[in-house]
């Protein structure tokens, strides 16, 4: 995961049965921007968050099969970055789209700009060759919990009508949910409380998450003993992802296991494991060079691995892994979630709180920006000329 390391093409799993697909050109690329708005905005520990932005990627190759993968911008030029590198890739071999050394692999917007190039990549393999992208990376699905992140407090919403509201989801198949956790007030102590008085532990499992919003490692270890009490699986990313020391500090001191590594770089994900900060490692694809790069982190990891957001790519890898992976999922029609407004996914349903193996080709998701036309604020498609 660190070091330098020659540049090399990367052969996906199972090459020898894929009958020179890895030879087809790159005869087209669209990338697309899409804004959505969210009125009130999402508030979260310190700061607000007025609008969604997306980046959806496409690459078509020269049998006509087109594959698709789609990042958060969070603010940074991806698309700027993403078209360079739609334009660059025209005439290209499909496999030299992979993620295949550290020029592709960290959070500029240019190596996430890559890694869902990679991801896309990954979705034509399993297209051309006519089975889930998950099979391309491994032959023994695991059904995995799916986590479902709710807990964003509602403008308005009281502790007891989100606690009500939260666990309303446990009725259509959901097991454990994820809440955005704030040290500034006790309101996060009061729904967690709530959330117990109506059901138990065993029954419902919740996950906090302080969206690095700490600096004080004595205060969140204040806090974290506080909402022990309550059950919580685990404590997530209570600082940045560099504080590898202070999160090992915490861990050591505050009663919860503690998760970290969203949006991290991999260098940012081996610190956490060598300092043993934590007790699962979240991982995103976006920022570790795609599946590609996401496999390597697989290999080294002595704890488990949960996956950060983007469910329908996750779930492929999530599937694959040997060990407890809950795939973060979003309730069809979120408020501050959008994916399901352009990206079609056919979803294995949730049995007892757990997804199975998608049965789809590829990645299985279908774009449709006639559905969001006037959400899309930028479009560029570049073809063969």
């Amino acid at each position: 995961m660190t070091g330098d390391q020659p540049h090399r093409e990367y052969a996906p799993p199972g090459q020898a049965q894929d009958g020179g697909i890895l030879d087809f050109r790159v005869t087209g690329t669209r990338v697309d921007e899409l804004r959505f708005t969210m009125d009130p905005p999402l508030r979260l520990a310190g700061r607000s968050v007025p609008t969604r932005d997306y980046v959806v990627v496409q690459v078509t190759v020269e049998s006509g099969v087109t594959g698709t993968a789609y990042v958060l911008t969070r603010g940074q030029p991806i698309r700027v970055a993403a078209e360079a590198l739609a334009q660059d890739i025209i005439g290209a071999r499909l496999g030299s789209l992979f993620t295949s050394d550290l020029r592709g692999r960290g959070t500029s917007a240019a190596a996430r700009a890559q890694a869902v190039v990679d991801n896309c990549a990954w979705d034509l393999v399993g297209l051309l060759r006519e089975i889930p992208t998950w099979q391309v990376l491994g032959d023994l699905p695991r059904v995995q919990p799916a986590l479902l992140v709710a807990g964003y407090r509602r403008h308005g919403e009281s502790s007891d009508d989100m606690a009500r509201r939260l666990i309303a989801w446990r009725d259509q198949g959901f097991g454990s949910v994820k809440i955005a956790a704030n040290l500034d007030d006790d309101e996060t102590t009061k729904v967690l409380a709530a959330i117990r008085d109506l059901v138990s532990i065993d029954e419902f499992e919740i996950v906090l998450d302080l969206g690095f919003a700490g600096r004080d490692v004595a205060r969140i270890v204040d806090a974290a003993r506080q909402w022990a009490q309550y059950g919580v699986t685990w404590l997530e990313d209570p600082l940045p992802a560099a504080a590898a020391v202070d999160t090992a500090a915490i861990r050591t001191s505050s009663g919860l296991p503690i998760a970290a590594g969203d949006e991290a770089s991999p260098d940012e994900l081996a610190a956490l494991l060598q300092t043993s900060a934590v007790d699962v490692l979240r991982a995103d694809t976006t920022t570790v060079g795609g599946l590609s790069g996401l496999t390597e982190i697989l290999a080294v990891s002595k704890v488990p691995v949960s996956l950060h957001i983007y469910p329908e790519i996750h779930r492929h890898a999530a599937v694959t892994m040997t060990g407890h992976s809950p795939v973060e999922t979003f309730a069809p029609g979120d408020d501050f979630d959008f994916v399901d407004r352009f990206i079609g996914y056919q979803e294995p349903p949730i049995v007892d709180g757990r997804f199975a193996a998608p049965s789809t080709p590829g990645l299985g998701l279908a774009y449709r920006p006639d559905a969001v036309s006037s959400n899309i604020i930028h479009s560029t498609i570049c073809t063969a000329t």
